[in-house]
């Protein structure tokens, strides 16, 4: 053998034991990858409030989808039913007709979306009274119902408000809502929405108390409306 083949012998073995690299796909290759699609879930992954999710459970719950079904049996739940008693006007006339125009005005709008099958207030009797996602879940499935939507509304006085007549009043409110889907325990849609409204006192008026709490109530719902409105268009889309 000659010196010069001894020579490019090593050279020719090292080239050979060189690092293989990737080849960019085409552009055609490229497009004909597709990720993969979500997984609907069809149960619930939440066992319960004392356990916690694992990790493997919350990548199953964040890439996957929830579908509901084109006609919903919806349970309604207001929050303010269960306020403390020792509000001045719990109980009342015009707290109870107040909490049923703001159930009028979800239940209307829900028609409206074309895919509430029924809607009912959650009973008293099935409520716990360690209400928590759950268990209000459960007071749901005995229902029958496809989601629960819970909601709940407060407002106020502005305290710093001045106008140019010691009679006029202007108050806040801030509603929220949630829509759980039952038999996953997603929550579907979420939402807040914040309105005000301004009254004066009127000749039917005995007090103060009956001017804020007219202004109050307007502003709660108009706070509703809106909220109630989100929801419906939620729906159809």
């Amino acid at each position: 053998m000659s010196k010069t083949l001894l020579f490019f012998l090593p050279v020719l073995l090292l080239c050979s034991c060189g690092t293989y690299r990737s080849v960019p796909p085409t552009t055609a290759q490229a497009q004909e990858y597709r990720a993969p699609d979500p997984t609907p879930l069809t149960s619930s992954l939440f066992t319960s409030n004392q356990s916690t999710i694992s990790e493997e459970d919350i990548q199953r719950i964040l890439d996957g989808t929830v579908e509901l079904p084109e006609k919903l049996r919806v349970a309604v739940l207001n929050l303010d039913s269960y306020r403390s008693r020792n509000d001045y006007y719990f109980g009342s006339y015009f707290f109870r007709s107040l909490q049923a125009q703001h159930f009028k005005a979800f239940s209307d709008q829900l028609g409206t979306s074309g895919r509430a099958q029924s809607v009912n207030l959650l009973p008293q009797l099935l409520v716990p009274a360690d209400r928590n996602i759950f268990s209000l879940r459960e007071s749901a499935v005995r229902m029958q119902a496809d989601v629960l939507l819970v909601f709940t509304v407060g407002s106020d006085l502005y305290s710093e408000f001045k106008l140019f007549k010691r009679d006029d009043l202007k108050a806040y409110a801030t509603a929220e809502a949630l829509l759980l889907d039952v038999r996953t325990g997603i929550i579907v849609f979420a939402q807040t929405v914040s309105t005000e409204a301004t009254g004066q006192r009127e000749e039917s008026d005995t007090g103060n108390n009956d001017v804020a709490r007219r202004v109050q109530a307007e502003a709660s719902a108009m706070a509703i409306e809106e909220l109630a409105r989100q929801l419906s268009a939620f729906l159809k889309g």
